[in-house]
């Protein structure tokens, strides 16, 4: 549109004869400033991703390798041209976030995800949390053009929530199609913490999901993120959470795009299927113990 309007005034000086001085003013203002904001944009987006690199412990081939064979294993299964860069942060807001700048991406993980292992070592919620967050890069919510894109819609509160919980259930979806028998762990540090998630029981949170009262439907939509029962209730829908915990169940694009995750009513309660189609009942030190 700027350039659309200074094209208008170069090849058709005559228009602006028809404008007053401070209407002209006011036009010459909004022009420059949308020409320039994509490159503030830009430089902000560069200094934020540099800024990332300082605040932890940066993974690589000697600090954490297997963090970074598990990336590599799901940036390729999504189909991403670069490996991002890892960094390990305490206190990070969140188990993690993206980054994306000047060709390069960059995840943020929480250090408690490093000490929130299953019985046998597997560091599922980790496996996880970088799962959704290379679903986030693969889904372009990180890339330049996005965030431009959605800059009205990021200044304004309600739709700003409105686009957290579509990207919310966007990287959550990436995530159970990259490594849905991780899904558990990841939800369980989520919901608890590193020092107790494994007494977390998903079917007794899913079951909560679609019998919400009117007074908790109106202050879970005025939430940023979609309440953790209906984005598991989502994954539920896919085939996660159910039968063997440690199995891996299919999930196929058809699986995606059949199933979508609530925004502006409450779920369907999840209908208990036929036996191993069941949510799993117990918490998830009962059910590593005896999956198979």
């Amino acid at each position: 549109m700027a350039l659309a309007i200074a094209g208008v005034f170069l090849f058709f000086p005559e228009m602006s004869s028809a404008l007053d001085t401070k209407a002209l003013d006011e036009i010459y203002q909004f022009v420059v400033l949308a020409l320039v904001f994509p490159f503030a944009l830009g430089f902000i987006r560069l200094l934020k991703s540099a800024q990332s690199k300082t605040k932890g412990c940066l993974v690589d081939s000697q600090q954490f390798p297997q963090v970074l064979s598990t990336l590599e294993g799901l940036a390729h299964d999504a189909g991403l041209e670069r490996t991002p860069l890892v960094v390990v942060v305490p206190g990070l807001e969140g188990l993690s976030h993206s980054l994306q700048a000047g060709g390069e991406s960059v995840i943020l993980i929480h250090s408690d995800l490093l000490n929130a292992p299953r019985p046998d070592g597997t560091l599922g919620a980790l496996h996880f949390a970088l799962a959704r967050e290379v679903g986030n890069l693969s889904a372009n919510h990180q890339a330049l053009w996005y965030e431009f894109s959605t800059t009205v819609s990021q200044s304004i509160p309600f739709l700003k929530n409105l686009l957290n919980w579509t990207e919310t259930y966007t990287a959550d979806r990436y995530g159970a199609a990259l490594a849905p028998e991780y899904a558990a762990d990841y939800f369980g540090v989520l919901a608890l913490s590193k020092d107790c998630w494994l007494d977390f029981h998903p079917s007794q949170t899913i079951k909560r999901a679609g019998r919400e009262k009117i007074f908790n439907l109106v202050a879970a939509w005025t939430n940023p993120a979609p309440p953790l029962p209906w984005r598991m209730l989502a994954l539920a829908h896919l085939g996660v959470f159910r039968g063997d915990m440690v199995g891996l169940p299919h999930i196929s694009t058809q699986d995606l795009e059949k199933y979508h995750a609530p925004l502006f009513s409450k779920p369907a309660i999840l209908e208990q299927g036929a036996e191993g189609q069941m949510v799993a009942q117990g918490s998830l030190r009962y059910l590593f113990a005896h999956s198979n």
